[in-house]
């Protein structure tokens, strides 16, 4: 059975060229079917163009899609470099700013230390300016300062002088009580005087650093001075009671914590001069310094007397006070003292210190108030002095009753020669004595205070205002004990009170800033004559004065 030809084939060739495939197969049926020949050659004249149209139908589009590829391509390729020279213009616009800001903060930094520079410039020239100011005034107070400070020289000698008729003023009575003879304590004052001034001169004469020796040789006589006094039987309490005199065969009595006071100082202020500056930024100097003044006080205490050891133990702060040690280093130390201060007053109320004899309390109770808010006016309550003290202040009045009248002083005034022997000036004197006395003990410390301050040396600087602020002390608390201010301590008045270990020491104290004052001098008057020493050789000096004229080599001596 033959098979009809299928009438889709030509389709289905034609299809098959659209979709690329060969007509071959078309072709080799036509051959197998001859009598189709003139149906399929009329079909293969109309295949030919759709083909051809096909073809470049494809061909066109596959170029156009590649032309369309191209152009994506190009557009990729152009936004890609777009949008790089956007980021490089950007990068470029932010290094730019960058730099810029880099820049100003340069330049920010610059004019910044520039301006710290400046301002340290200005600082340096301030301080310069400051120097400057400060070598003149120096040099203007040196030109001021006296070849020997005359008036402590003159006011030390007159109330030297003055204490002879005063002790004998007040102590007449008392030595023909004890002693059978009024005259005792004036003779005996009278030598004191005579050594004291012959003693005064020759401390004058020490230079700064014979006067460095000379206050550790002082520390340690006091030193040994005082063991002997608490442990040995050189110790003796001349009658009151309590020993705090060293007897030495062949010698007067001598109260060895008056010698203390002075050689304290010097040491401190030798200490001190060499530890300012380690102080701004430690507390161990004041380990040393408290080494060195403890063993003076726990000595005094033992005898005991407790107004030299208060008094001993405040020499080390006032110095250091002077010395410029930071201020914050007196309230580490200061405020604790002055806590156990006032529990040991409310603990004297009650008789409760230890450490106190029984009189040393009733003497802090009866000031401060007995235990019922009282103060105490009998004799048992230790009050009695004081009260002897104001009465004879009073009878004194303004003028005072005359040289050699007063009333208390005959049996009823304690002491009435030594600790309590301003009440007995001012009875006899009046306030107008008590008033010119006061002031000359007020130019004497400001004598030393002045020569401290005109000092070349931080250790003599120290050590004059060290002895004046000790002198001040001492006179107002012999003045605050006697008119009722303070507890009754032995206290005695500088360079008036009977004994001769007070006057030797105080002389000996401002001896020393007599010589510091004289070394001054000195130099000041070498300044103004011109005089200017050149060394021409090792052993020989020449002095050439300002009326000659210099050579080369004097010349630079002198600017050196």
């Amino acid at each position: 059975m033959k098979t009809r030809p299928n009438a889709s084939r030509p389709n289905a060739s034609l299809s098959g060229v659209q979709h690329g495939r060969s007509a071959q197969p078309t072709v080799s049926r036509t051959l197998r079917h001859p009598h189709r020949g003139r149906h399929v050659a009329s079909l293969r004249r109309e295949e030919l163009p759709r083909q051809n149209a096909s073809s470049e139908a494809i061909e066109y589009s596959n170029e156009t899609m590649g032309n369309e590829n191209d152009c994506v391509q190009d557009n990729v390729l152009d936004f890609r470099a777009a949008q790089q020279g956007r980021l490089q213009r950007r990068s470029e616009e932010l290094s730019s700013a960058d730099e810029r800001t880099r820049e100003e903060q340069v330049a920010a930094r610059l004019q910044a230390q520039k301006a710290e520079r400046r301002r340290r410039e200005e600082r340096l020239q301030q301080r310069r300016a400051k120097a400057e100011a400060s070598e003149k005034r120096f040099q203007e107070k040196l030109a001021r300062t006296p070849a020997c400070h005359w008036g402590l020289f003159v006011a030390t000698i007159l109330l030297a002088l003055l204490s002879i008729p005063l002790v004998y003023s007040a102590s007449t009575a008392l030595a023909l009580d004890h002693h059978d003879n009024a005259d005792f304590f004036v003779l005996r004052q009278i030598g004191f005087v005579a050594v004291g001034l012959a003693w005064f001169v020759f401390v004058t004469r020490l230079n700064a650093k014979q006067m460095r020796v000379a206050v550790w040789a002082l520390y340690a006589v006091a030193l040994v001075g005082l063991v002997a006094i608490d442990f040995t039987p050189f110790g003796t309490d001349m009658g009151s009671g309590t020993r705090r005199w060293l007897k030495v065969p062949g010698l007067p009595p001598q109260q060895i914590s008056e010698l203390a006071k002075v050689a304290l100082i010097g040491v401190m202020a030798d200490f001190w001069s060499r530890a300012s500056r380690t102080a701004q930024s430690s507390m161990w100097p004041w380990v040393v310094a408290g080494a060195f003044a403890l063993p003076f006080i726990g000595l005094v205490f033992l005898q005991p007397h407790l107004s030299a050891a208060l008094l001993l133990g405040a020499l080390p702060f006032v110095v250091a006070a002077h010395a410029d040690v930071p201020r914050k280093h007196f309230a580490k130390i200061l405020v604790p003292i002055a806590l156990c201060g006032i529990v040991t007053v409310f603990m004297c109320k009650h008789h409760a210190v230890p450490f106190l004899k029984t009189y040393q309390q009733d003497r802090i109770a009866s000031h401060f108030g007995s235990s019922d808010g009282t103060k105490g006016v009998s004799h048992a309550d230790g009050n009695y002095q004081v009260e002897q003290s104001m009465r004879a202040l009073v009878h004194g009045g303004v003028f005072g009753v005359g040289p050699g009248e007063s009333l208390f002083k005959q049996g009823h005034l304690p002491a009435p020669h030594t600790d309590f022997i301003m009440a007995v000036i001012g009875e006899e004197w009046g306030l107008v004595g008590l008033m010119v006395l006061l002031l000359a003990y007020g130019a004497i410390i400001f004598f030393c205070l002045h020569v401290g301050h005109c000092a070349e040396t931080s250790f003599e600087a120290l050590l004059c205002s060290g002895v004046g602020t000790l002198l001040a002390i001492q006179v107002v608390g012999n003045a605050f004990v006697v008119t009722g201010i303070m507890p009754v301590t032995g206290i005695p008045l500088p360079l008036l009170s009977y004994g001769g270990s007070g006057l030797l020491c105080t002389l000996t104290g401002i001896g020393m800033v007599l010589g510091i004052s004289r070394r001054i001098g000195q130099a000041q008057n070498e300044e103004k004559q011109g005089v200017a020493v050149v060394k021409t050789a090792p052993s020989e000096t020449k002095i050439t004065t300002k009326h000659a004229t210099p050579t080369a080599t004097q010349r630079t001596s002198l600017t050196a």
